[in-house]
């Protein structure tokens, strides 16, 4: 179960990313960091999304 609620929130994050909310940072930060712990696939593509928000926010 653990999985697939931070399968969510990685989902949620990005979701809250593409809709520029203030969130979502915080919410992909605590997805990439749980899905690393639980050694998920999607690790992966929750650090590609903080980056890409990172890479958004700051101008670059």
């Amino acid at each position: 179960m653990p999985v697939w609620a931070e399968q969510a929130r990685l989902d949620l994050g990005q979701v809250l990313g593409a809709m520029g909310h203030p969130e979502a940072r915080r919410t992909l930060v605590a997805a990439r960091d749980a899905l690393a712990v639980l050694r998920s696939p999607r690790q992966d593509e929750a650090a590609t999304a903080l980056a890409a928000l990172d890479q958004a926010t700051t101008g670059r």
